[in-house]
């Protein structure tokens, strides 16, 4: 019975998984948003997400998911933006850093591209429009 249990979870696990990658990574970001406070507005989810892919713009070049170059720096202002421009969405209270290293995690995982990148065609882009 206990295996069964086990078996079931981890079917979830790999469909919640696939589910994952087959949306946009907008939609993803606004999901974990969704997550950290369910009483957030979807709108302000995701302007959330919208503002993170700004951010994230800035920071991510080809290829940063391989090195933590960009870590650094990405977390800082993701950080700032979250803290400055969405204080009342309740996004930092408790482990605010967890939430923003969930953010980096999505990113890095879809192995993001700059929307710029994305423009010019490259075929690894993480922008919304191209999934």
């Amino acid at each position: 019975m206990a295996l069964i249990e086990e078996l079931e979870k981890v079917t979830d696990a790999v469909r919640q998984a696939i589910d994952e990658v087959n949306r946009p990574i907008a939609q993803q970001l606004a999901l974990k948003v969704k997550a950290r406070n369910p009483a957030i507005a979807d709108a302000v989810a995701v302007e959330v997400a919208a503002a993170t892919l700004e951010v994230a713009d800035k920071h991510c070049f080809p290829n940063w998911w391989v090195t933590s170059t960009a870590d650094p720096d990405l977390t800082k202002d993701l950080l700032m933006m979250v803290a400055t421009k969405f204080s009342a969405a309740g996004l930092l209270t408790a482990d605010a850093m967890g939430f923003i290293g969930t953010l980096v995690r999505t990113l890095r995982r879809r192995r993001y591209q700059p929307r710029a990148e994305s423009a010019a065609g490259s075929p690894e882009s993480g922008d919304a429009s191209a999934d």
